[in-house]
């Protein structure tokens, strides 16, 4: 009875396959669309005259800072006029009188009795925080 059954089932799939098959080759519908007639319309007449091209901004000129007076320092290390910083001596000591040592590199200042005071290698020296802060460096946090 299932066979049957069966059989009944494969044979009805099979016919309808077929039936299908042949719809599709007798079909009139064009599977693929057919493209639209071009149009006979002429193109749109281009400009007489070119479009004039645009004018860039003039740039405004920039104010150029004044000048910044160099400090010439003496052989020992020591400024000319007293100014606030002086370069280390070529021990790599900050010269009497410039007690803060700088590191330009990492923007840090350290004073006397930090702890990192002795084993730091001054980039420039300066006579007291304030200076050093006025440089744009910060103090060192130990």
């Amino acid at each position: 009875m299932i066979r049957r059954l069966f059989r009944l089932v494969l044979l009805a799939g099979a016919a309808a396959g077929v039936v299908a098959a042949l719809r599709a080759l007798t079909s009139t519908k064009d599977p693929l669309p057919t493209p639209a007639a071009p149009s006979t319309e002429p193109w749109p007449p281009l400009p007489s005259e070119p479009a004039p091209a645009p004018v860039p901004p003039t740039p405004t000129p920039t104010p150029t800072p004044a000048p910044v007076p160099t400090v010439v320092p003496e052989p020992d290390g020591v400024p000319v006029g007293g100014a606030s910083s002086a370069e280390p001596t070529s021990a790599g000591d900050c010269p009497d009188g410039f007690p803060i040592k700088a590191n330009l590199k990492s923007k840090i200042f350290h004073s006397p009795g930090q702890l990192n005071y002795d084993r730091t290698m001054p980039d420039r020296c300066y006579t007291d925080a304030a200076a050093a802060e006025a440089d744009g460096l910060r103090a060192a946090k130990r």
